[in-house]
């Protein structure tokens, strides 16, 4: 079982190789604040983790309201992540008062988001809780997103890594790529509390390396796999795309996400 932690300033100073040896399998470091600017322990925790050797990727609590403040806070992002690759996704944290109840219009804000931050060439997932997302994504999202879901036990007891996961989980009609269990954990290099995660069983993706060319359908055929229109519409609805109509713009975004290992199988 693969379980890791999530971190900012709030957490202070870590002492990360200690960490490391405290069955932490990732991090999910806070990258930038409402001002956005870094986080106050931005900088150390990346170089923190990539020293201890703990796989790492970041998070944003946005409070975007506009599709133009997603789009300056993506690229902030983008901006200060420059030459590093995480090895985890860049999450946008959607959770906050001024989030909620706009409709169709949020998913546009997230959309607006993901797009910079996969036109860099990184993953994008979302982080909400378990009724956020039920009550205000839920309804209005038409594509299929790598989420990590928030849903805590009503126990206050403290919470370690190798303590069992909570027996409730969160419900919200599709699968998820994390949980965040606890917010109330306790790992070694870290002082107080700090929320505690676990990876769930990741949809599987085509892993094969596609070095040449640009062709969707040759590109599945190099690796065995069914090129067919009803096959290649699969596989979209999979990845998030609906509509499928085999347009080139559409199997170029697929042949990206082949490309990069993260396209979805369609069985």
């Amino acid at each position: 079982m693969i379980k890791g932690i999530d971190v900012a300033k709030w957490n202070g100073t870590i002492k990360w190789y200690r960490v490391a040896k405290a069955d932490v399998d990732f991090a999910i470091i806070k990258i930038i604040n409402k001002k956005l600017q870094p986080d106050g322990q931005f900088l150390n925790n990346l170089s923190g983790c990539i020293a201890a050797g703990v796989p790492w990727g970041v998070y944003h609590y946005t409070y975007a309201k506009t599709v133009a403040e997603a789009q300056q806070a993506a690229s902030v992002i983008v901006g200060l992540l420059g030459k590093f690759k995480p090895d985890k996704k860049v999450w946008l944290d959607v959770e906050d008062e001024v989030m909620k109840n706009r409709g169709e219009y949020l998913m546009e804000i997230i959309e607006a988001y993901r797009k910079i931050i996969e036109g860099a060439g990184f993953e994008f997932g979302i982080y909400t809780g378990e009724y956020f997302y039920n009550q205000y994504i839920r309804p209005y999202c038409k594509r299929k997103y790598s989420l990590w879901i928030a849903k805590y036990p009503y126990s206050d007891a403290f919470v370690t890594l190798k303590d069992d996961l909570p027996r409730k989980r969160p419900n919200i009609g599709t699968d998820y790529e994390y949980w965040q269990y606890s917010s109330k954990g306790r790992v070694d290099g870290i002082e107080g509390n700090v929320d505690l995660n676990v990876q769930m069983n990741e949809a599987s993706c085509y892993l094969q390396a596609v070095m040449h060319g640009d062709s969707l359908v040759k590109a599945l055929e190099e690796i065995g796999v069914d090129s067919s229109f009803d096959s290649r519409k699969k596989i979209a609805a999979v990845n998030g795309i609906d509509n499928y109509m085999g347009t080139a713009a559409q199997n170029m975004e697929l042949f990206v996400l082949l490309r990069a290992g993260r396209l979805r199988k369609g069985e």
